[in-house]
């Protein structure tokens, strides 16, 4: 429990360390099965060629990991969308190692390797972030973050890039469930910007009836600013 404690108030950059050594051992066990299993014997490389481009893998695994922000995610509250982004970098990770191995000429290179690689790394990165998060979750229950029905429901007022990076920030902390955007920009409204819709301003009295406990915030600098005003609670200035 000590342990887990100890874990959870670490700072971003040791957690995100122990995730890319955790990703790498992953990825290189799901490589080392992929050939197993497909060769039916256990697989040692026996030439240079095939070790680096065993090592290539995983290197490049992470690296497509951190563009694609699995970093970022928290571990004890991935949920669906992380889940997705997961299973997408995988893919897109070992489409970039298998032309890797097309290009560089080591032969006699079974194909199947490629898919079965995928398929075991998805299931081994999924379910190690899923039995941390749990594990995590048990030992220290006092740190539980916050469940999916009883998250904070926002507004952001702004669609443009600003709106989105802080829809991004809001989703990552796993605390917040934006419910929509409120843009003056008629051509947005009744759009989907990243599975959240846009409103009119007009629609917001509307809106802020239909639900409770909102926080809305403003992404225009300069502009109008009203945050948490129905439940009076005062956050820290965003933007």
């Amino acid at each position: 429990m000590r342990f887990a404690v100890w874990l959870i108030e670490r700072p971003r950059w040791f957690k995100r360390t122990v995730l890319i050594i955790n990703d790498l051992a992953m990825l290189t066990i799901a490589l080392w099965f992929a050939y197993s299993l497909r060769l039916s014997q256990l697989y040692v490389p026996d030439t240079l060629p095939k070790v680096l481009l065993m090592a290539a893998a995983p290197v490049i695994g992470v690296v497509v990991f951190y563009m694609r922000g699995l970093y970022k995610l928290v571990t004890r509250f991935i949920g669906p969308e992380g889940t997705t982004r997961i299973y997408v970098a995988v893919i897109v990770a070992a489409v970039l190692w298998a032309l890797v191995v097309l290009m560089s000429g080591v032969k006699v290179h079974p194909r199947s390797v490629i898919v079965i690689y995928g398929l075991i790394a998805a299931g081994m990165i999924r379910l190690s972030r899923q039995w941390a998060g749990a594990s995590l979750l048990k030992l220290a229950p006092e740190h539980k973050g916050v469940s999916f029905d009883e998250r904070k429901r926002v507004i952001i007022y702004g669609a443009g890039n600003i709106g989105i990076q802080l829809l991004r920030a809001l989703n990552e902390t796993g605390n917040y469930k934006t419910v929509a955007f409120i843009d003056s920009n008629a051509s947005l409204a009744g759009q989907m910007v990243h599975g959240v819709k846009v409103l009119r301003p007009e629609k917001i009295g509307k809106t802020i009836a239909d639900e409770r406990r909102f926080v809305q915030m403003t992404t225009a600098f300069g502009g109008g600013r009203i945050v948490d005003w129905l439940s009076g609670e005062q956050l820290p200035r965003i933007c």
